[in-house]
């Protein structure tokens, strides 16, 4: 991540880190605009990105577990992930 730069860096580890927890990300975006280590812009593009990270992962856990629900939700998870990513 360090290779990357402050801002690329820490949007790529906010879409890793999603992988996990989108909402921990998140919150501890808020905590490092806070304390001045990152800029709000910055972490808002980090933190929309781990948001449409959230959206592949309801897809990857909807395939393994209902895959044929995929069709029915699918409209929803592309609006959704369209919306986290355009934001």
């Amino acid at each position: 991540v360090r290779v990357l730069g402050a801002s690329l860096g820490l949007i790529a580890g906010a879409a890793a880190g999603a992988f996990v927890s989108s909402t921990v990300v998140t919150a501890d975006l808020g905590g490092r605009v806070k304390r001045g280590e990152t800029t709000a812009v910055t972490a808002a593009s980090a933190a929309s990105l781990a948001a449409a990270v959230s959206v592949g992962r309801v897809v990857l856990f909807v395939g393994v577990t209902a895959t044929p629900v995929l069709p029915w939700i699918a409209p929803a998870l592309v609006a959704g992930a369209i919306s986290f990513v355009a934001t």
